[in-house]
């Protein structure tokens, strides 16, 4: 039974651990939350390799789901070995920590891994920024024991007191009506945190180890994502929208153009159909 797993949750302070927490605990999961600093049932510095293992040994989980990174991606690139510490050792640490005890990993990572041309498969991680080698690297380290790889985005009403997501910003402009810029030229296709969360509850119902990209299904540019999202809300963004070219913005790090995923081998090995982005949109 699903209900008898006990989960130890890391990062849980972070932005999807808002959304995730209350809906596992929902399913009368067992669940403890770690987090750095941030609100949580145990506080753990995670690159220490002692406070690591203390944390394994202390809460005997059946299921480590980890959350913590760095995600910024200009500060990963500002600061590249606080983001190899954060992306990379902290998994490292769990991964000894848990060691040869019965118990799965279930470890988050990212679309950003991904460039290129087409719907891009498990097997061809393209990293072209810090943030997503040191991702890339902190999967290696996962794969190192029993685990399930999630690379994901997300989007959808944030549940933390301080960080909103990606949409939630988007909305307050729409509202505000304040000037944005929008790439016509950056590919996505996320998940709703609902869907997202719930599609984490089906892989510890039934866990199968591997890599898996975990999207929705015909994915959009970032401005198309905006326009769809301002209809849904009936907000008319075309006076205070302006469309440019990831390669015109500031940004620090490079951004991948095309991070859309062919989810198949999710979709096959769970038996499920996995939700279009306008479905998720619709449904926000």
């Amino acid at each position: 039974m699903i209900s008898h797993r006990r989960i130890l949750v890391c990062g849980a302070s972070g932005l999807l651990g808002h959304g995730l927490v209350p809906f596992l605990k929902s399913l009368d999961l067992l669940v403890t939350t770690q987090s750095f600093s941030g609100p949580g049932d145990i506080q753990a510095d995670l690159t220490n390799p002692d406070e690591a293992k203390k944390l394994i040994e202390n809460t005997t989980p059946d299921i480590v789901i980890n959350l913590a990174a760095l995600t910024n991606v200009d500060e990963c690139e500002k600061f590249p070995e606080k983001a190899k510490l954060l992306n990379v050792n902290l998994v490292q640490n769990l991964v000894s920590a848990i060691g040869s005890k019965n118990i799965l990993l279930i470890h988050i990572s990212t679309d950003q891994l991904y460039d290129g041309e087409g719907l891009h498969l498990e097997e061809n991680p393209n990293p072209k920024n810090v943030y997503a080698k040191t991702k890339l690297d902190g999967e290696k380290e996962a794969l190192k024991i029993k685990s399930i790889i999630l690379r994901t985005t997300f989007f959808g009403r944030s549940q933390h007191p301080t960080r909103p997501s990606f949409s939630d910003w988007l909305i307050n402009c729409f509202k505000n009506r304040t000037p944005i810029k929008l790439f016509t030229d950056v590919y996505v296709s996320p998940l709703s945190i609902k869907t997202l969360c719930k599609e984490i509850a089906r892989v510890i119902e039934n866990p199968v180890p591997g890599i898996y990209n975990l999207g929705s299904l015909n994915g959009m540019s970032k401005r198309d994502f905006a326009y769809t999202l301002a209809k849904r809300f009936n907000h008319p963004i075309e006076s205070h929208a302006e469309d440019i070219s990831v390669s015109e913005s500031t940004l620090l790090a490079f951004r991948p153009k095309n991070m859309l995923m062919d989810c198949t081998k999710y979709m096959q090995t769970y038996d499920c159909k996995l939700p279009t982005l306008v479905d998720e949109i619709n449904n926000f």
